[in-house]
């Protein structure tokens, strides 16, 4: 995961939903092999927010990042939300303080 990194990201609030549209440069990663999910942190009780967005497969820039988007309800701000990236495979699971998860910082 060493050569995949994030791009821009841009949120844009409106009828009551954030949308987020996030550039991802997977390096030599096939897009396949990568999840990327908006992850937001337990407020008082309950569960953590985690919402998988989806690869644009005709968004993909010159420089080869591949923009990713979603969209979750406004009930939080925005900012509450943090993109991350994690390997992937159907039958692999991963625990949120593994070292092959890409936080955006």
């Amino acid at each position: 995961m060493e050569h995949v990194r994030f791009g821009t990201m841009q949120v844009e609030t409106r009828d009551d939903r954030h949308f987020f549209r996030i550039q991802v440069l997977p390096g030599t990663f096939p897009v396949g092999d990568l999840k990327v999910e908006l992850y937001a942190s337990v407020l008082e009780t309950g569960d953590p927010v985690v919402e998988t967005i989806k690869a644009c497969d005709q968004c993909k820039a010159p420089n080869g990042a591949v923009t990713y988007s979603g969209q979750v309800t406004a009930v939080r701000g925005s900012s509450d939300y943090t993109p991350r990236i994690m390997p992937y495979h159907p039958a692999a699971s991963l625990p949120v303080e593994a070292g092959q998860i890409l936080w955006q910082c």
